[in-house]
């Protein structure tokens, strides 16, 4: 019975296999035939040798951890702009500050790339992977919730929650290290759920680490579809058990923002603007929708809200994450941020205009952003024929900006692959390029939650500092890194050890 049982599934799977590379295999003979006539755009740029029909397509052909690895290192390799091929798709990548400056400031290169509809499955259509006139309309009117005399009202709630968080970590104090991320991505939930969409959580005490796990698996199915040509295939996909888990997954997730939704919807009919003392940016896109009523359905709201919680929520807890574990391994930095404190706040509690005097932690977080970018690449879909740097490049061509090339290029930066906030020094910053420097992206498309995820850091790290010194073992150069939905350390562990400060 069990020889039966083995040979079944041996049948079942070589059939699924053969099937697979069959269909990959047409596919892309196909889409080979159907581009032939673009392959002008590459005319003269350099690039690594291709191979009939894969193109450079072994270049990702790897271990998962070792994809984004492999394509840096890749695009260091040849000057701006280059190109790579992945199954006859075309990929021009740039990481010439101004070449990206004119990308960045072109109306014709404001499309994302149709590679985003794999984050659009799981965010929905928000504002990192819409386009189009929505989206121009979308974050024309969503962009002043995110302005620092708007977010202002939810420090309150910030400093509350990381004054829990340094509660909690007094059991890990004068004790071996343990991973901070796990406690930052707690906190960080229960501020986003609060401030974003409008419910208090008890996250730092565990009530949604499942949902927090949802979430990380799902940026990593859709990164790995982003990544592998053949999951790309729709009818493909759909046979392999991702599929399932990244549907169950978004179910889970949207679900929890469309049971928020009804709730804040009842209360909302029921109270004017002027009733609600902080209002969330939930409440805030209702109110513009009871002044606009085409603004967004209800399940466009969800796909809002999707977007801003994965975005700030992910952003503030990898960043802070790197940044306690570098001022962990180069004490001198924790040294003078922590002086910094002493001098503009003393024995005062935490006030928002204290954190606008920090110039130390901010040059720690400018430049954890820069080893450490957000979306460390950044596509684009030409929507028109252009012209950058003496190369036409036709409409459907797919560009990228690598900012983690760029970040790390020694022509911008005195130390590129150290720990080194002297970068971000203003005689430093004079002499660079701005476009040299892209953590948060840059023209109609940059991010609008800068303000707000900076307050979020700066509000968790000083409260933490303020009570614990931070050591971690190494250096940075003994922590690769890798990338799904963003940059991470590739052992994924963000280990310190805490000491309570006399």
């Amino acid at each position: 019975m069990l020889f039966l049982q083995v040979l079944q599934f041996l049948q079942m799977n070589f059939a699924y296999y053969c099937a697979e590379v069959f269909c990959i295999l047409a596919l892309f003979l196909a889409k080979y035939l159907w581009r032939k006539s673009r392959k002008c755009a590459a005319e003269g740029l350099q690039g690594p040798k291709r191979l009939p029909l894969l193109g450079n397509a072994l270049t990702v052909w790897c271990k998962d951890e070792d994809i984004f690895e492999n394509l840096v290192e890749c695009f260091s390799k040849y000057p701006s702009p280059m190109r790579f091929d992945i199954f006859q798709q075309l990929f021009i990548i740039f990481r010439e500050p101004a070449q990206v400056e004119k990308i960045f400031s072109t109306s014709a290169l404001t499309a994302k790339d149709d590679i985003y509809k794999f984050i659009k499955y799981f965010d929905g259509e928000g504002l990192i992977s819409g386009s189009g006139a929505k989206w121009k309309k979308d974050k024309r009117l969503l962009s002043p919730l995110f302005l620092k005399r708007n977010i202002v009202q939810y420090f309150g709630v910030m400093l509350n929650h990381a004054q829990i968080l340094a509660g909690i970590l007094e059991q890990e104090a004068d004790r071996p290290a343990f991973d901070i991320q796990h406690y930052l991505h707690r906190a960080v939930a229960d501020i986003v759920n609060e401030t974003i969409i409008g419910v208090q959580t008890n996250a730092q005490c565990g009530e949604l680490d499942d949902f927090l796990s949802c979430i990380g698996r799902g940026y990593q199915l859709v990164h790995e579809r982003m990544v592998k040509p053949w999951l790309q295939v729709e009818f493909i996909f759909r046979l392999t058990p991702k599929y399932k888990e990244l549907t169950q997954t978004r179910q889970v997730i949207h679900g929890f923002f469309r049971k928020v939704l009804r709730q804040v919807k009842k209360s909302h009919s029921h109270l004017g603007p002027k009733e609600i003392a902080c209002r969330t940016i939930l409440e805030q896109m209702l109110d513009i929708r009871d002044e606009v009523p085409d603004f967004s359905t209800d399940e466009e709201l969800i796909h809002h809200m999707t977007t801003f919680y994965s975005a700030s929520e992910d952003t503030a807890t990898s960043i802070c994450s790197f940044a306690l574990v570098m001022m962990g391994m180069y004490p001198e930095y924790q040294k003078r941020v922590v002086e910094e404190m002493h001098s503009v706040i003393g024995c005062e509690e935490l006030r928002e205009e204290h954190l606008q005097r920090l110039d130390e932690l901010q040059m720690v977080l400018k430049e954890t952003l820069r080893l450490f970018p957000i979306a460390p690449l950044l596509l684009r879909k030409v929507s028109q024929n252009i012209e950058i740097d003496g190369f036409n490049i036709p409409a459907g061509t797919s560009l990228v900006v690598s900012i983690q090339n760029i970040h790390r290029d020694p022509r911008f930066w005195a130390k590129p692959n150290d720990f080194y906030p002297e970068h971000f020094l203003p005689e430093a910053v004079k002499k660079r390029h701005p476009y040299a420097y892209l953590p948060f992206s840059a023209g109609a498309r940059g991010c609008i939650g800068k303000p707000y995820a900076y307050m979020i850091m700066k509000t968790l790290l000083v409260t933490i500092l303020r009570k614990y010194s931070v050591e971690a073992v190494g250096s940075l150069q003994d922590k690769p890194i890798t990338a799904d939905i963003s940059v991470r350390f590739k052992d994924h562990s963000y280990a310190v050890r805490i000491m309570k400060r006399v």
